[in-house]
C-alpha cells in the first residue's frame, strides 16, 4: 500500500445502480452473486485480501480517533454493503473506507469533521510525516490534496446511503453476546472470546446474512467450541448430550452441546443451529487466512460497545487482526473445520428438515421475544422452495414469493371460523411492486392489494360512500371491502377510495368532509372483508416526515386496485395484525403494540408488584381522575379579560348557580400574554389580568374543588424573556450544520398573538436533559407553585420545524425502556430531524409533564390534556379533543364519525370536541348548542369551548324559549344526565378501554357487522355493548331516523331494543332497518337492546364527588319468553377517583350486576337480580344497588331462591318499583 496521497486520483463514477427497497440481510447466494458481479475480473482471493485491507484500515483509523468500538464496526459494515452494489475497480478503497466511518459518525453520534478523519488516515499512511507534526494529529499536507480527498467523500457518502436506502437503524452483535452469555451463565473467558470474535465477524460478509443477535450466538458457539478442544491434540467435537445432565454455562462443551442439537433455544433466540455454524465456518476462514497475528494478547478492544477506542501511536497494515488464540495452528484450526463439516452432514440426517432463511422478512428484534431476543411463538412450520417460502402458526398462513423479483407477501388465516372460502388471502401485497425505494428521495412505499373501486351499482356514490337513494345506507353483495381507522380524520368512518396525509398541522377551522392533515397521527387502518367475515389490521411503525396513506384515491389500471403507504424515509416496519379475526381482537393487539412500557417513572412503586397487577397489559400506569368525567369549562376568551381573575371566578360560581355541576377549568393562554406586545409568554404571568395567581388557584382548587388546567406550549419566542435562561441549559432543538445561527439553535415561525400572526422562536427539545429539567423546574414553579395542578399541552405538533437537518440531543427515551426507540428509528444519541419525525417530540412532551406531575404529586392522578398524539400517547395523556372545530352543523355531525375513528384507532380514552364550536366569530344557535350539548353528554369527554368575544356558555340563552321549552333548562337537564351516566361511563373506561383498548363509544359494527348496513353507519353509535345512542344531528329535525341491525355477531338473536325514557319496545326487522323515533329539542332517541344494564346516579350539585352516591341499575329484560336478551351482567367499578391507590394498590371495589328472567310467559314472570363482590377493597360511599325495571314493565323483582341478601323496596319518581340488594 502506497504512502503518497495522490491529487490525481480520478472523480469517483455516477452511481449506476438505483436500489429501490432495504434489503436487510442477503441470503449465501445472494451475496455470492453481487460479489461477484462487483468484483469484476478480480480474483476472488484478491477480493478478500482487499476487503480485509479496507476493514484494517477502518480499524486503524478508528482508533487513531478514538472511535467506540461499534463506530469502527458499522463502517466495517458499510463497507461491505457497499461494495455488494459498487465495483471495487471502480472505486479507491481509501476514499470508500474514509466515506464509510464518516458515516457511521453521524449514526452513532460520534461525529468528527472529514477534515479530522482523513488527518487520522494520513497518519497512518504516512507515518513519516505523521513523526514530524508538533501535535501529532495532523500533517503536513498540501490543502489541495486534503479539499479533493475530503469532496471525494461527500460524494461517496450519497452513495453509501443510497445503499442502505438511508434507513439510519444500527444494530450490532455486541450487547447481544453479553446477554446471551449471561442466560447462558457463561465464564467470563468465554465471554470475553466470543466478544472479540463478534469484533472480528465485521470484517465478514457474516452481518450482511444474519441479525445481529444470531451473530451473537454464533460467536459464541464458536468460543465455546475452541475452549472445549484441545488445542494440542485432534480436533473432535464434543461428546456431551445435555439430556443427561443439567447445563452448565461454565463449561463450553456444555454450552456446545446445547446449540449443536435443535431445542427450545432455536425459538427463544430465533436462530438455528445451521445458522449457527454457516457463522462459525466464516469467522474460522477468517483466522485461518491470518493465523499468526494474535490481538488477543495485545487488545485494543474497548470493553464495551460505546467506550472509546485506546488510542495508538501507530497502526500496522495488517491483513487481518484476528483474535484467535496464539496456541491455536493453521492445522488444528483446519481440522477443527472439517470436524464441523462431518458434523453438519450426519446431523442433516437426523434432524427435522432444515427451514428456509426469511431474516429480511422476520427481523428479530421486532418480533416479540424473550428479553427482546428473538420470536416466543411456538408451532412455526417454514417450507421451502425455488422461489417461494411459506410460514404456518395455528392462526395464520405467510406466503413469500420473490419470483417476480420484488418480494410479495400474502396472509391467509389459518382460523377454522374466520377462513376465506375460496382460500384467499385477507391481505396480499401487489405484484411485482409491493416494496419501492425512492432512490432520489430516499422515500420507501409499501403497495397492498385492495378491491377495485368501480362502482358495482348505478346507486352507489364512491367505495368511500357507500350510500343509495334518499342517503339510504346501500352495501351491494359484490362490495366486500370496508376499510377504517386511522384515528382522527375528516369524512366519514369510511376510508376507502381517500388519501390522507400522516402529519400534524394546527388546523384550526378545518374542513370536516375534506380537511387533511389534522392534529394526531395514527398509521393503523383495518380491513373488514364483508364475505370472509375476517378483520384485520395494519400498522405502519414509523413517525417519518412526509408520510400518506392512499386507499384508492389514486388508480392506476396498469395495477389493478392498490393501496399504497409512503414515507420520506425509511425503515419501512410494519405489522399485520390478525388476533382471533374479529375487531375486538385486533384492536387489543394493537394497542398492546404501541403502549410504551409499564416500566417508566413511578415514584413510590415497587416495579414488581406493578408487573403484578398489570399483567396482562394496561393502557396506562395511572387512571384519569374521576373529575375529567364531569364538565370541563374552557373559553380563550374568558382567560384574556382585563381582570380575568375576577372572570374566571365569576364564571364558576356563575356556573353553580346557574345549576351546572362543574369539575375543571381550563385556562387558555390569556394568562400569560405580554400586557405590552400580547405575545404568549409560558410559564411568565400577566399581572395586571392576574395579579395573584396562587389565590386564585387556592380559591378554585382548595375551597371550591375546581380542577384548573392550564395551557402550556413547547415553545419560547425570541422575545420571551426566559429564553436565555432555557439557551444556557441546551434546551431547544439544535440547527442545521448548514444553517446561519450564531447560537446554534434552530429557529421556527411560531404563533405569537391573533390568528395567522407569527413571529421567530425556538421549540424545546424533550430529547435534551436541558429541555427536561427546564420544563419541569417551571411547571413546578410558576404552575403547580400558584395552586394549580391541571397540565393542557397545546400547539405541541411541532410542525414548525421544517429543516430536516436540524438536530435532537437525543439522549432521554420517551417510551420508557425496551426497543422502541430503535423501532421508530431512535437510536439514542444526536439524531436528525430527518430520520426521527417532527412527530417524536410529542411523546417527549407528554411524558415529560407526566414525570413531573407524579414527581410533584407521586400519589395523585395526574390531569394532562393533549392536542396532538401519535400511537401510545394515553399512556401519559388520559384526554385529548378534536382539535379547533368551527361553529357548524357539519362539525356536530361529522364530530359522531370521528370519535368513532379515534375509538377503534385507540387514540387517548378520554375524547371529545369543542361543544358549540371554537373557530368562528359567530355563535351556536340554541338548537345547535343543544343537540351539541345531547351528543356530548355521551363522550368521555365534556368540555364547552370557543374563541369568540362573547364566550360560549350553557346559559348563554337565558330566558329563551325554542318550541315552548327554556333552553337554560334542557342544558340543565342534559348537564345533570351526564353526571348520572358518569359510574356506568367510568366502569366501562376501567374495563373495557383501560383494560382492553376498546372504546367506551363504539360503531354500530362492533356487534353488528353481520348486517352490511352497519358497516356504513357513523351518526349513531353504542355507549359499551347494548345501549344504542342516536343524536339528532341536522337543524331543525324533530324525528330521527333510527337504524335498528339485524342480528348480533355471533348469536342467532333477533334484537330487541327498549327505548330509555318510554319503555317502549322494538324488534329488529329480519333484514335490518329504520324506525322513526320523536326527538323533540329535549330529546336524545335512545333504545338500550334486551340484556343491557344501565347503572345512574342519583344527580350531582356540585362537582363529580358532591352528592351521586346511589347507584340505580337500569335493567332490560326481554318481554319475549324464553329470549335471548333474558339476562344480563354488568360489571361495576369504583374507586376513590382521586389517588392512585387503584392502580398501586388494587384500592378498588367491583361490582358484577346479574339479572335473568324466570321461565314462563312474561305475565308470570319474575326478574331475578343479584350482585356479586368480585373486589371489595374500596369502602362504598352506599350499601345498596337498586335495580329498576322500563316503564311499563310490571314484572316483579325479586333476589334468587336461597339467596341471603337483605332488600328493600321503594318507588321511583315516577311511580315504578325498585328493589334495593343490600352489600354484605
Amino acid at each position: 500500500m502506497s504512502n503518497q496521497v495522490s491529487p490525481a486520483r480520478t472523480p469517483p463514477p455516477t452511481a449506476t445502480v438505483r436500489i429501490r427497497e432495504h434489503n436487510a440481510y442477503f441470503s449465501e447466494e445472494e451475496v455470492g452473486r453481487l460479489a461477484e458481479k462487483t468484483r469484476g475480473n478480480v480474483s476472488e482471493a484478491r477480493g478478500e485480501r482487499l476487503r480485509q485491507q479496507s476493514c484494517t484500515f477502518i480499524d486503524a483509523v478508528g482508533v487513531r480517533s478514538g472511535f467506540p468500538r461499534r463506530t469502527i464496526a458499522t463502517a466495517q459494515n458499510l463497507y461491505h454493503r457497499f461494495h455488494m452494489f459498487f465495483s471495487m475497480k471502480d472505486f479507491d478503497f481509501f476514499d470508500v473506507t474514509m466515506a464509510c466511518l464518516y458515516v457511521s459518525t453521524k449514526l452513532h453520534d460520534t461525529l468528527k469533521k472529514p477534515r479530522d478523519i482523513l488527518m487520522a488516515a494520513y497518519c497512518i499512511r504516512m507515518p513519516e510525516l505523521a513523526a514530524k507534526s508538533k501535535t501529532g494529529t495532523d500533517v503536513d499536507i498540501d490543502q489541495t490534496v486534503l479539499e479533493t480527498d475530503r469532496h471525494r467523500l461527500i460524494a461517496i457518502e450519497r452513495l453509501i446511503l443510497e445503499t442502505i436506502c438511508f434507513n439510519f437503524r444500527v444494530r450490532l452483535p455486541f450487547a447481544y453476546v453479553i446477554k446471551i452469555c449471561r442466560e447462558f451463565h457463561a465464564s467470563k473467558e468465554l465471554t470475553k472470546l466470543a466478544w472479540r470474535l463478534s469484533i472480528d465477524s465485521n470484517r465478514t460478509l457474516v452481518p450482511l446474512q444474519y441479525p445481529p443477535h444470531t451473530i451473537a450466538l454464533g460467536c459464541i458457539y464458536l468460543a465455546a467450541l475452541l475452549m472445549s478442544t484441545d488445542p494440542n491434540g485432534p480436533a473432535t467435537s464434543p461428546t456431551y448430550d445435555s439430556r443427561e445432565h443439567s447445563f452448565r454455562g461454565d463449561d463450553p462443551s456444555m454450552i456446545v452441546a446445547k446449540l449443536t442439537h435443535p431445542g427450545e433455544w432455536e425459538t427463544k433466540f430465533y436462530s438455528r443451529v445451521e445458522q449457527l455454524e454457516d457463522i462459525a465456518h466464516a469467522l474460522l476462514d477468517l483466522l485461518l487466512l491470518n493465523p499468526s497475528s494474535a490481538s488477543l494478547h495485545t487488545n485494543t478492544s474497548p470493553t464495551t460497545p460505546s467506550s472509546p477506542s485506546p488510542s495508538q501511536q501507530q497502526s500496522q497494515l495488517n491483513p487481518t487482526t484476528s483474535t484467535v488464540p496464539a496456541n491455536y495452528s493453521t492445522s488444528q484450526l483446519t481440522r477443527l473445520k472439517i470436524q464441523l463439516r462431518e458434523q453438519e452432514q450426519q446431523e442433516q440426517r437426523d434432524r427435522r428438515p432444515a427451514r428456509v432463511r426469511v431474516r429480511s422478512v422476520m427481523d428479530a428484534d421486532m418480533m416479540n421475544g424473550l428479553n427482546g431476543v428473538g420470536d416466543s411463538s411456538e408451532g412455526t412450520v417454514v417450507s421451502h422452495g425455488d422461489s417461494k417460502s411459506v410460514l404456518s402458526t395455528k392462526s395464520l398462513k405467510l406466503s413469500i414469493d420473490w419470483s417476480d423479483g420484488c418480494p410479495r407477501l400474502q396472509w391467509f388465516s389459518a382460523l377454522p371460523e374466520r377462513a376465506s372460502p375460496d382460500g384467499s388471502p385477507f391481505l396480499s401485497d401487489c405484484v411485482t411492486r409491493a416494496y419501492t425505494f425512492d432512490a432520489a428521495t430516499g422515500g420507501v412505499l409499501h403497495y397492498v392489494e385492495r378491491e377495485e373501486g368501480i362502482p358495482v351499482s348505478e346507486h352507489e356514490k364512491s367505495p368511500a360512500c357507500p350510500l343509495g337513494p334518499n342517503d339510504e345506507p346501500f352495501v351491494n353483495d359484490r362490495r366486500n371491502e370496508f376499510v377504517y381507522g386511522l384515528g382522527e380524520a375528516s369524512g366519514g368512518i369510511l376510508r376507502t377510495a381517500r388519501k390522507f396525509t400522516l402529519e400534524a398541522r394546527d388546523g384550526a377551522g378545518y374542513d370536516w368532509e375534506n380537511g387533511d392533515p389534522l392534529y394526531k397521527v395514527t398509521p393503523f387502518y383495518i380491513v373488514f372483508n364483508k364475505k370472509t367475515r375476517i378483520w384485520c389490521g395494519v400498522y405502519y411503525n414509523s413517525l417519518a416526515n412526509d408520510a400518506s396513506l392512499d386507499f384508492g384515491a389514486e388508480c392506476d389500471a396498469l395495477f389493478n386496485g392498490f393501496r399504497t403507504y409512503r414515507a420520506g424515509s425509511g425503515p419501512l416496519d410494519y405489522y399485520v395484525i390478525l388476533g382471533d379475526g374479529t375487531l375486538p381482537s385486533v384492536i387489543s393487539t394493537y394497542a398492546a403494540l404501541v403502549s410504551p412500557s409499564l416500566s417508566f417513572h413511578h415514584p413510590k412503586t415497587h416495579l414488581s408488584d406493578v408487573n403484578a397487577y398489570f399483567k396482562p397489559w394496561r393502557a396506562s400506569l395511572t387512571l384519569p381522575p374521576r373529575s375529567q368525567f364531569g364538565y370541563l369549562a374552557s373559553s380563550l376568551a374568558l382567560a384574556a379579560e382585563p381582570h380575568a381573575q375576577d372572570a374566571v371566578l365569576d364564571f364558576v360560581k356563575t356556573c353553580r348557580k346557574k345549576g351546572f355541576p362543574i369539575d375543571a377549568l381550563h385556562l387558555s393562554t390569556g394568562w400569560c400574554q405580554n400586557p405590552e406586545t400580547d405575545n404568549r409568554h409560558y410559564f411568565v404571568w400577566n399581572r395586571q389580568r392576574y395579579p395573584d395567581p396562587r389565590a386564585l388557584g387556592t380559591a378554585l382548587e382548595q375551597e371550591m374543588n375546581i380542577r384548573i388546567i392550564v395551557n402550556i406550549k413547547p415553545w419560547l419566542l425570541d422575545d420571551h424573556p426566559l429564553y436565555e435562561e432555557a439557551l444556557k441549559g441546551e434546551s431547544y432543538v439544535r440547527a442545521a450544520e448548514d444553517a446561519d445561527s450564531d447560537i446554534g439553535v434552530a429557529k421556527s415561525l411560531l404563533w405569537s398573538n391573533a390568528p395567522g400572526e407569527h413571529m421567530y422562536g425556538s421549540y424545546l427539545d424533550f430529547s435534551s436533559p436541558g429541555a427536561v429539567e427546564w420544563w419541569s423546574r417551571h411547571i413546578k414553579e410558576d404552575i403547580v407553585g400558584m395552586n394549580m395542578t391541571g397540565m393542557w399541552i397545546d400547539n405541541n405538533e411541532y410542525s414548525g420545524l421544517v429543516d430536516d437537518a436540524e438536530v435532537y440531543v437525543g439522549k432521554n427515551s420517551f417510551w420508557g425502556g425496551g426497543d422502541w426507540e430503535s423501532r421508530l428509528g431512535w437510536g439514542g444519541g444526536e439524531i436528525f430531524v430527518g430520520q426521527a419525525g417532527r412527530l417524536i417530540q410529542m411523546m417527549g412532551m407528554a411524558k415529560t409533564t407526566y414525570d413531573t406531575m407524579l414527581e410533584i404529586f407521586p400519589e395523585r392522578r395526574p390531569i394532562i390534556v393533549t392536542r396532538a398524539a401519535i400511537p401510545g400517547m394515553q399512556a401519559y395523556a388520559h384526554g385529548t379533543w378534536s382539535g379547533d372545530n368551527a361553529t357548524s352543523w357539519i362539525a356536530l355531525r361529522r364530530g359522531t364519525a370521528m370519535t368513532l375513528s379515534a375509538g377503534i384507532s385507540f387514540l387517548p380514552g378520554l375524547y371529545g370536541h369543542d361543544i358549540g364550536g371554537f373557530a368562528g366569530k359567530h355563535h351556536p344557535s340554541p338548537e345547535l348548542l343543544v343537540r351539541w350539548c345531547q351528543q356530548g353528554a355521551w363522550h368521555t369527554r365534556f368540555t364547552v369551548h370557543s374563541w369568540k368575544e362573547v364566550s360560549t356558555t350553557l346559559w348563554m340563552y337565558d330566558g329563551v324559549k325554542v318550541d315552548g321549552t327554556e333552553i337554560t333548562s334542557i342544558l340543565r337537564d342534559v348537564v345533570g344526565f351526564r353526571y348520572q351516566l358518569i359510574p356506568s361511563m367510568y366502569s366501562l373506561y376501567v374495563n373495557e378501554y383501560w383494560k382492553q383498548g376498546w372504546p367506551v363509544l363504539r360503531p354500530m359494527f362492533w356487534y353488528h357487522s353481520a348486517d352490511p348496513k352497519t358497516l356504513a353507519l357513523d351518526e349513531q353509535f353504542l355507549f359499551g355493548s347494548h345501549v344504542l345512542v342516536a343524536p339528532v344531528l341536522s337543524f331543525e329535525h324533530r324525528t330521527k331516523r333510527v337504524y335498528l341491525p339485524s342480528a348480533v355477531d355471533g348469536t342467532d338473536e333477533t334484537p330487541e331494543w327498549c327505548e330509555l325514557d318510554t319503555g317502549a319496545w322494538h324488534t329488529s326487522p329480519s333484514e335490518g332497518g329504520f324506525i322513526n323515533m320523536d326527538a323533540p329539542l329535549s330529546r336524545t332517541p335512545v333504545l338500550v337492546r334486551a340484556g343491557g344494564i344501565l347503572v345512574l346516579s342519583n344527580k350531582c350539585t356540585d362537582t363529580v364527588y358532591d352528592g351521586g352516591a346511589t347507584r340505580v341499575a337500569h335493567i332490560f329484560p326481554s318481554i319475549r319468553s324464553q329470549a335471548d336478551g333474558s339476562k344480563g351482567t354488568f360489571k361495576l367499578v369504583e374507586d376513590d377517583g382521586k389517588t392512585n391507590e387503584h392502580t398501586e394498590n388494587g384500592a378498588f371495589t367491583e361490582l358484577e350486576l346479574n339479572f335473568q328472567v324466570s321461565p314462563g310467559e312474561k305475565a308470570e314472570q319474575e326478574i331475578e337480580v343479584d350482585v356479586k363482590e368480585l373486589n371489595n377493597s374500596y369502602t362504598l360511599p352506599y350499601d345498596v344497588v337498586w335495580f329498576i325495571l322500563p316503564l311499563g314493565d310490571n314484572r316483579k323483582l325479586r333476589v334468587p331462591a336461597g339467596s341471603t341478601r337483605k332488600t328493600s323496596e321503594q318507588k321511583a319518581d315516577d311511580g315504578r318499583a325498585m328493589l334495593g340488594v343490600h352489600l354484605a
